[in-house]
């Protein structure tokens, strides 16, 4: 399954990273965040700055489960930029970015405040 559109619906209201999750089933799946540029509240109690740095930090990616990511997503209120890969086995950026990475159980991009997209082989 692949789908994909513009962050602004046809009504100029933009799409949120909760009504992305929501295309996808509810799963048990380790899901990585690769990238995030946005505003609202950052888990663990990190301020957005902090946690956007270590989110960039992590070689394969800062860990979420389902519910942990539902509820970050929740609590967003913008979100420009975002990668998140639901994976089997460790997979780092490079590998996810060009492809090559085996064990991505799903995606979901967000990019520049402009496109989104997910990918469910």
């Amino acid at each position: 399954m692949v789908l994909s559109g513009e962050i602004q619906d046809a009504y100029g209201a933009k799409v949120m990273l909760t009504e992305l999750l929501n295309k996808v089933p509810e799963n048990s799946w380790d899901w990585r965040m690769f990238e995030f540029e946005g505003t609202g509240v950052a888990p663990q109690g990190m301020t957005m700055p902090d946690f956007e740095d270590l989110v960039m930090s992590e070689e394969y990616g800062f860990a979420f489960s389902w519910d942990s990511l539902t509820q970050f997503a929740s609590e967003l209120s913008d979100v420009k930029s975002c990668v998140l890969a639901a994976v089997s086995s460790p997979v780092d950026y490079e590998s996810l970015d060009d492809g090559s990475g085996e064990g991505v159980i799903a995606f979901i991009g967000i990019y520049d405040s402009t496109d989104w997209e997910i990918k469910i082989p």
